[in-house]
């Protein structure tokens, strides 16, 4: 593999690790690993706000103070200062300031989710890499562990049609832990009925989804479909690298084929 693959490897560190015994379940993130998150925002901010905009705004600005204004009210949301209905309202409202306040909350929040829903699609490489999954070990079991607020993200993976693909959902905003907690992946085992050595977890973030899964005893493939280098300072490293879903499979399954 890449000097990426190698050097983030090399930050897991040595020994210590419990034996891996043969998958019987992989777990997969959802949020820019079985869908491409940044993109979808960026359209439907342009498709739902951009006509929105007061003179002088742009969707660029708007953008730029919904992620600052979602980061904070998602932490009041984990905290539980906030439930999901005033998570949103919330967030909808800042962005409604964001634009100038010349259209209606309700409007603009309308406009934003139908737009979404249009806009959010699967990667390309999901629905064969399942496919893959399922050839190379056809008793394997499927989960997706996301963070997210519950009803929202569950609304999302029925859009994709995730959960006519994948029968274990656990979404942190429904358990009330999220990655990298250990929780959320126990939750997960026992949900799929194996232990934390039969299982591997493949995604996107370094931390959340590779090193939380390590630290909880699960294999982990970090899916790097930008070629980013592995953050320093982020442990355990993952067990293998991957730049496309079906790849990250079959490393997961410890096959070459």
């Amino acid at each position: 593999m890449s000097r990426t693959s190698e050097a983030a490897r090399g930050s897991a560190g040595g020994g210590g690790e419990p034996a891996r015994l043969t998958p019987r379940a992989l777990l997969f993130d959802f949020d820019n690993t079985l869908h491409d998150q940044g993109a979808a925002y960026r359209q439907t901010l342009a498709a739902a706000v951009g006509p929105h905009c007061a003179p002088g705004i742009t969707v660029e600005d708007v953008a730029a103070r919904c992620h600052a204004s979602w980061a904070e009210l998602w932490a009041a949301y984990v905290a539980g200062r906030l439930d999901e209905d005033g998570l949103y309202a919330a967030w909808f409202e800042s962005m409604r300031a964001a634009t100038g306040g010349r259209a209606r909350t309700a409007d603009l929040r309308r406009a934003y989710e139908a737009a979404e829903d249009a806009t959010l699609q699967l990667y390309p490489d999901v629905l064969p890499a399942l496919a893959a999954a399922r050839a190379l070990r056809p008793d394997i079991r499927l989960a997706v562990v996301t963070n997210g607020a519950a009803r929202k993200q569950r609304a999302r993976l029925e859009g994709v049609g995730l959960v006519r693909q994948i029968p274990v959902l656990v979404i942190s905003g429904a358990v009330g832990i999220a990655k990298p907690e250990p929780g959320i992946f126990a939750r997960a085992l026992a949900d799929l009925g194996v232990a934390a050595g039969q299982a591997v977890m493949v995604g996107d973030s370094p931390e959340a989804d590779v090193a939380g899964a390590k630290r909880a005893g699960l294999g982990a493939v970090w899916l790097n479909r930008a070629g980013m280098a592995w953050p320093e300072g982020v442990a355990p490293g993952p067990d293998a690298v991957a730049a496309d879903l079906q790849a990250a499979v079959r490393a997961a399954l410890g096959s070459g084929a």
